[in-house]
């Protein structure tokens, strides 16, 4: 007779059933309690007890199984003898297990007990060139897999050749990522040439890792078929390329590409040339939808008009971040007049480029021309007043929807207009942060926040905003229906402030967030705010007088009926306060 099934997993066998099997297990930051989260040991066995009681029937409808930062090696052992009995499973990601090279052999010796597997994740384990040869070949016991996720892992010369042997046998894998791996030159050319040969795979992420000057090198004579005309998706992020590595691209970025895509981000353009050979490859994509040129430190001259050029060509680009390049006001005046009449643009992010007025009137001029631009961010730069003036009264004739202005030393003066302008009520995204408002500001702020139905995040962090700028945002926000999240980090909000908050939290009906964290709220505080109690534990009525607190209590509850309603409220807003 088989032992009686623990009260956990009759649970989780019971939301096998509800969920017919399409579930996942430990994913952090998900509230699901028949699945005990944690990753002290007694949870762990918790979960293992409940794979290893679950009856067969459930165990066959299982086909997603994530368990993420939940496993020790010794632990592994257990999950290992469970997995090949999970033979309908599609989805398994054990990422940050520590399952280590050990764990690499659990695991394939279990992946030909699972032909359907679509979906395998392993990164960040540690499994090093051992675990890659173990596991390399029985990666050809599976037949449906189309992602593959290797990332974080450091792969040596002998992990790249037996990863490329297999590859290519892969028939239908479309995505595969190798993000901080340390791939160095000589390693990176042989996993290229097993690329070039796989015309199924559309998504490749290579960021972080060593390419450097080699880049993607030529083929190798062995090399049968040269394509990698399917590739949609592609990520070079931080890969020290330098002049004759971007020379390489050449290979990839032909005129057959079909690349939506691209990720050239932390790359340094130092050389002038750098960035106008980039440019000549990025023209002939003419697919690109997303590209990706961040903290490249792009400098003026030829390379920055040979870009601007090839921004000008790419006629379906939805997505532009040029961020962190120190482009000041006439590069971004040069790419927005290459952008001017784009049909396809909806976000332009641009922060930390030494922007100020100019360049933000030529900002606000796009925003007249492209008629689908909902997203701008302009961060980290000095735009003034006139610089905001011209963002403002371009919202009138605009369609967007996200303005980000934190860190460019506004005050008062220089947001007024912005904050008294009628345009913000068309906002669904306002980024302040770091503006030094302060309490006229925060006032201004909170008497536009009762027509702005469409918000659903503000930040105001950093802002100076005291207990009464705190209370008079608490009592505005209950009628922003759409809020979501509250980011008033960083300022000056004491318990008189937090009180109030937290008072109209109930209020809000979409509110998900509330960042509270680095405030004067203080231990006793941060502890009342973390339980959204009303702010009568023990501690506070000794800090603060048990009749005033009671009389707080009895406002904020109002009788018992309501008591019970505002609880079940604040138990949906379990998360959503952060001190």
């Amino acid at each position: 007779m088989r032992a009686p099934m623990s009260e956990l997993a009759s649970r989780a066998q019971a939301q096998l059933e509800r969920f017919t099997g399409d579930i996942d297990i430990v994913e952090p930051g998900k509230k699901d309690q028949a699945f005990k989260k944690g990753r002290n040991d007694e949870d762990r066995k918790l979960l293992l007890d409940v794979l290893e009681t679950l009856p067969a029937a459930c165990r066959s409808r299982l086909s997603r199984l994530t368990l993420c930062s939940c496993l020790r090696p010794q632990a592994f052992q257990r999950l290992a003898a469970v997995l090949p009995t999970l033979d309908h499973l599609l989805h398994l990601d054990l990422w940050h297990c520590a399952i280590g090279s050990n764990g690499a052999v659990g695991v394939a010796s279990a992946l030909p007990h699972l032909p359907q597997i679509a979906f395998l994740g392993l990164g960040a384990n540690g499994l090093q060139d051992e675990g890659f040869l173990v596991l390399s070949p029985a990666l050809l016991s599976c037949p449906s897999l189309t992602a593959l996720d290797l990332a974080g892992n450091e792969i040596g010369e002998g992990g790249v050749k037996a990863i490329a042997a297999s590859l290519p046998s892969l028939r239908k894998l479309r995505h595969l990522n190798l993000s901080y791996s340390l791939l160095r030159p000589s390693g990176f050319l042989l996993l290229s040439d097993a690329l070039r040969q796989m015309d199924s795979i559309t998504q490749i992420d290579l960021a972080q890792n060593r390419i450097g000057q080699q880049g993607l090198g030529p083929p190798s004579s062995s090399t049968t078929t040269y394509s990698f005309t399917q590739l949609r998706v592609l990520s070079l992020r931080a890969n020290s390329f330098g002049v004759a590595g971007i020379d390489t691209l050449g290979h990839l970025l032909t005129e057959e590409s079909i690349l939506e895509s691209f990720d050239f981000s932390c790359n340094h353009l130092k050389v002038d040339q750098s960035l106008k050979k980039l440019s000549q490859y990025i023209v002939r994509c003419s697919h690109l939808t997303e590209l990706d040129i961040s903290s490249c430190d792009i400098e003026g001259g030829e390379g920055l008009q040979e870009f601007a050029f090839c921004l000008a060509s790419c006629k379906q680009l939805r997505r532009l971040a040029i961020g962190s390049n120190n482009l000041n006001d006439v590069g971004i005046i040069t790419i927005c007049r290459s952008l001017s009449d784009s049909q396809s643009l909806t976000s332009l992010s641009a922060p930390m480029n030494r922007i100020g007025v100019k360049g933000a009137e030529a900002v606000a001029e796009s925003l007249s021309t492209c008629p689908r631009l909902h997203h701008i961010d302009l961060s980290h730069n000095s735009v003034g007043q006139e610089g905001c003036d011209a963002l403002v009264a371009a919202l009138d004739s605009s369609t967007l929807t996200h303005l980000l202005l934190a860190n460019n030393m506004l005050s008062l003066h220089g947001a007024q207009p912005l904050l008294q302008s009628w345009a913000l009520q068309r906002l669904s995204c306002v980024n302040l942060k770091g503006n030094m408002l302060g309490q006229e500001g925060i006032r201004l702020l909170a008497s536009s926040l009762s027509d702005c139905k469409q918000l659903t995040e503000l930040s105001v962090s950093q802002n100076m905003v005291t207990d009464e700028g705190a209370t008079l945002l608490a009592a505005a926000m209950a009628a922003c229906t759409a809020l979501q999240v509250l980011d008033l980090t960083v300022n000056m909000i004491g318990m008189n402030g937090a009180k109030a908050i937290i008072r109209h939290v109930p209020h809000c009906v979409s509110l998900s967030i509330v960042d509270l964290r680095l405030n004067y709220i203080g231990a006793a505080g941060t502890r009342r705010v973390r339980t959204k109690k009303s702010f009568c534990d023990e501690e506070s009525r000794r800090e603060e007088g048990q009749e005033q607190e009671q009389n707080d209590d009895d406002e904020e509850t109002g009788g018992k009926d309501e008591e019970k309603e505002e609880r079940k409220k604040k138990e949906l807003l379990q998360e959503s306060i952060l001190v």
